[in-house]
């Protein structure tokens, strides 16, 4: 079954769900003004991640152009992304407030 996918900046590698997918479905996005299909390998819930290319283990994650995370393990395309698989990185420390 067709399922569709949102892919927002083209560097971005992780394809957002906009209703559950099951292994066997392809999830169609868009690139770069090409269309994309994506077989699913796994179940993935609606709202959820989709690798829509292979990730290396210790690879930066990138979803909205930012990077969400680096993948713990392989994360090959068509998986869940999910806290099983990518740990939350903070590139930046928050600034510390002036008494304000």
């Amino acid at each position: 079954m067709e399922r569709k996918g949102i892919l927002i900046k083209d560097n971005d590698m992780a394809v957002t769900l906009s209703e559950s997918a099951a292994a066997g479905d392809m999830v169609v996005y868009e690139k770069a003004g090409q269309k994309y299909c994506l077989p699913v390998k796994e179940s993935i819930p609606c709202y959820h991640k989709a690798a829509c290319r292979d990730i290396r283990n210790g690879e930066l994650v990138y979803k909205y152009g930012q990077v969400i995370g680096r993948a713990v393990e392989d994360i090959p395309a068509g998986y869940l992304i999910h806290t099983h698989n990518l740990k939350s990185v903070c590139l930046a420390p928050m600034p510390e407030k002036n008494g304000d």
